[in-house]
C-alpha cells in the first residue's frame, strides 16, 4: 500500500520527523500501515471519506504539493512526538496549524501519540493527551510506541493502541464540523532549542552488516542499533538521551554519517560499533569521528561480553583505537552494566567542558 494525498476528505493526517536523509523509517511506515488498515475495519466507517496518508512518499518536486493537499483533507491530525520532532517540528504541522485559523473552517482534530518519549520535564502541547493514550500501559509512557512496536514482548501493548487510536480517530472524524460549540484545537509548536546534547550513532544499518555477523542487534538505520543481549534494552541511543534529559538538556539522535551531526556547534557523544569496520567505509567513517572530537565531544566505543562474537569485536576495538592514534577522548565499554555506570559521567563531563570552554574556543564562531 501507498499512501497519496487524497483528493477527498479522509480520516487521518499521520505526521512525524523524517530522517536526516530524507527517508521514511520502517517503524513509522508499519505504524502507518498497521492504523490504517485498523481505521479501515472500523465498524460504521464513513465509506466517503478516505482512510489517511502522511509525509511518507520519497523526496520529490511534488512532495511539497502532495503534503498541502493531503494536510488540507484531513480531518484528524496525528503526530508522533519524539525529541526530534519537538526541536524541528516538521512543515505540516504548521500547515494543520493554519488550516484551523480562517473562521468558519471545520474543526480539526488532534490525537497524539508518544513516539520517543521526551526529556523529564519538558512541556510540549497535547503531551498529556499522548501520555493518555496509553495512560493503562506503564511501558508506554516509558519506552515510547517506537519501541513497543519493535520488540515482541509488547506486541500485545502495541496492538492496544493501534485499535484505541483508530477509534478515537473514527470517533473525531465524523463529529460534525458545522456548528460545533467547541474551539478549534491549535497545535502550537515551540521554536528548536538553539543548542542540544548530540547523541551520533556509527553502526551498521540492517542492510550493511557483514556477512559473518550476527544480525539481531541492528535495525533499518544505525540509530536504533541495540548492542547488548536484552530484547527489552531499548537502543543505546534512546537510553542516552534518556540520561541526558533527566539532566535537562534538549537532545538529538543523529546518524554520524548524515549531511550535519551538529557535533562542531554542540556538546555530545559519539557511540561506536566497532563492527562497523566490517563494511566499506567504516575506516573512514570512524577517523571522521576522531577528527570530530573535542573537548566536549567523546567517543564511547560499545561492544558486549554477552555477545557470542566478542572475541571479534574486541579485535575490531582495538583497531578503532589504532586508527585514533593515541586520542585519548575516548571510552571502551564492554557491557550493559558499564555503559549505565560511565555514560552519565561522560555525558557530564562533555556539557561541562562545553559550558567552561575558552572565548576562543565558542562553537557558535
Amino acid at each position: 500500500m501507498t499512501p497519496a494525498g487524497p483528493s477527498r476528505e479522509a480520516y487521518f493526517y499521520l505526521s512525524h520527523a523524517r530522517q536526516k536523509s530524507g527517508g521514511v523509517d520502517y517503524w513509522v511506515r508499519t505504524f502507518f500501515e498497521d492504523l490504517h488498515d485498523e481505521v479501515r475495519d472500523r465498524p460504521r466507517r464513513n465509506p466517503e471519506l478516505d482512510i489517511g496518508t502522511g509525509d511518507l512518499q520519497p523526496t520529490s518536486v511534488d512532495r511539497d504539493s502532495e503534503i498541502d493537499r493531503a494536510v488540507a483533507g484531513a480531518r484528524v491530525f496525528v503526530p508522533l512526538f519524539s525529541p526530534e520532532y519537538v526541536a524541528a517540528p516538521p512543515r505540516d504541522s504548521q500547515l494543520f496549524l493554519d488550516s484551523n485559523v480562517p473562521a468558519g473552517q471545520r474543526i480539526s482534530k488532534v490525537q497524539p501519540v508518544l513516539w520517543v518519549p521526551l526529556p523529564p520535564d519538558r512541556r510540549f502541547p497535547h503531551l498529556t493527551a499522548a501520555l493518555e493514550l496509553g495512560g493503562d500501559l506503564p511501558d508506554y509512557a516509558r519506552h515510547g510506541l517506537s519501541a513497543l512496536s519493535r520488540l515482541r514482548s509488547h506486541a500485545n501493548d502495541y496492538g492496544t493502541v493501534v485499535r484505541r487510536l483508530a477509534g478515537r480517530i473514527v470517533e473525531a472524524a465524523e463529529l460534525p464540523a458545522a456548528g460545533a460549540q467547541a474551539e478549534p484545537v491549535r497545535l502550537s509548536l515551540p521554536v528548536r532549542a538553539g543548542i542540544s546534547f548530540i547523541i551520533a550513532v556509527i553502526a551498521p544499518s540492517e542492510n550493511r552488516i557483514a556477512s559473518h555477523r550476527q544480525r539481531n542487534c541492528y535495525d533499518s538505520r544505525p540509530t536504533n542499533w541495540r548492542p547488548f543481549r536484552n530484547d527489552n534494552y531499548l537502543p543505546i541511543a534512546d537510553h542516552t538521551a534518556r540520561v541526558a534529559g533527566a539532566m535537562r538538556m534538549p537532545t538529538l539522535i543523529v546518524d554520524f554519517a548524515g549531511n550535519d551531526n551538529f557535533l562542531d556547534t554542540s556538546p555530545g557523544v559519539i557511540l561506536v560499533d566497532p563492527w562497523v569496520l566490517e563494511h566499506h567505509g567504516g575506516r573512514e567513517m570512524v577517523r571522521a569521528a576522531f577528527d570530530a572530537l573535542r573537548q566536549w565531544v567523546t567517543m564511547v566505543v560499545v561492544v558486549d561480553r554477552n555477545d557470542p562474537q566478542y572475541d571479534q569485536g574486541s579485535l575490531l576495538i582495538d583497531e578503532v583505537v589504532q586508527i585514533g592514534r593515541g586520542n585519548a577522548n575516548h571510552k571502551v565499554v564492554r557491557d550493559q552494566d558499564e555503559f549505565k555506570q560511565q555514560i552519565g559521567k561522560l555525558i557530564s563531563r562533555a556539557r561541562r567542558h562545553y559550558l567552561n570552554r575558552p572565548p576562543d574556543e565558542d562553537p557558535s564562531g
